[in-house]
């Protein structure tokens, strides 16, 4: 997708928006659904569950992670990091800086956000005061409350599920890595800023007035369209970084428990338990369809 196509592919997504019509999704069952529902989604359903309550009890990530003391830098979006970190801190400024930036410019979008690029143990320290024990395990990026945690190592449980999936690796994913001279370990432990740009995506959806949703069958749209995000700013600033998600579509599937949309919600208990196997699957599948908008 050259400049031209992703101006144009963000056009028919405004377009689609604002005038009600569906998305066009080529997923099996993509068409009932959308009949159904309207694109309203804001970020995945227990985040925002949790978003509400934390801000009834008057708790915010952003003074608990300030109360840290941590080393920061200053910026467009400022960023507090652990000491073992500052050249990934840096990076990671640079790319969220400038992918807030590509959507200002495309959809007139603005987010307030702090960015903390933590180790285990800094991770630990920020959210253990989160009330009802509402902290994701080290790794899994989120951004629900101002805050994009992400992790300062490879040993978050994302890249960690990445890179166990090397077992999967089809010929497809060889061949695409190898077309940007990366190892299959290398692009895994490249890929985290995906999840982050997806996660900070569901804000971006929500903030360009794509409300909250009403029912479960609707969420898969909501992580589609996070990732449309995402994947459009990659593919326009980051290509090389577009390859390996395209290439991460290609991994063989291992044993599943859940295949079908209706069942799509049923992945958030196992990703609770600690299995995002099924859940990754499901994003790939939703990968697969956007990647040809």
């Amino acid at each position: 997708m050259d400049r031209t196509d992703e101006n144009d592919g963000l056009a028919r997504f405004r377009m689609r928006r604002i005038s009600g019509q569906e998305t066009g999704f080529p997923l099996a069952e993509a068409g009932v659904l959308l009949r159904r529902v309207t694109l309203a989604m804001l970020i995945w359903i227990p985040g925002t569950f949790a978003s509400q309550l934390v801000a009834q009890q008057g708790y915010s990530d952003r003074e608990a992670l300030i109360g840290l003391k941590l080393s920061s830098q200053p910026g467009e979006i400022p960023v507090y990091y652990s000491a073992c970190c500052r050249d990934r801190a840096l990076k990671v400024q640079a790319e969220l800086e400038d992918g807030l930036r590509f959507y200002k410019e495309k959809l007139g979008i603005h987010l307030d956000l702090v960015a903390a690029v933590l180790d285990k143990n800094d991770w630990t320290r920020a959210l253990e005061h989160r009330p009802n024990g509402n902290s994701p395990p080290y790794g899994m990026t989120n951004v629900p409350y101002g805050v994009a945690f992400i992790p300062a190592d490879d040993n978050g449980v994302i890249t960690q599920g990445l890179l166990a999936d090397k077992i999967h690796e089809s010929a497809e994913t060889r061949r695409m890595l190898k077309s940007v001279h990366l190892s299959y370990d290398e692009a895994a432990r490249r890929f985290m800023m995906h999840p982050v740009l997806h996660e900070l995506g569901h804000k971006l959806v929500y903030e360009y007035g794509i409300g909250p949703p009403t029912q479960e069958g609707s969420w898969w749209v909501d992580e589609m369209l996070a990732s449309y995000f995402a994947y459009a700013y990659q593919k326009s600033r980051q290509p090389e970084t577009a390859t390996i998600v395209e290439a991460m579509t290609k991994l063989s599937p291992g044993d599943l428990k859940y295949t079908s949309l209706d069942d799509f919600p049923k992945t958030f208990q196992l990703l609770m338990a600690g299995d995002s196997s099924n859940m990754t699957w499901y994003q790939r599948q939703f990968e697969v369809r956007l990647i040809s908008v």
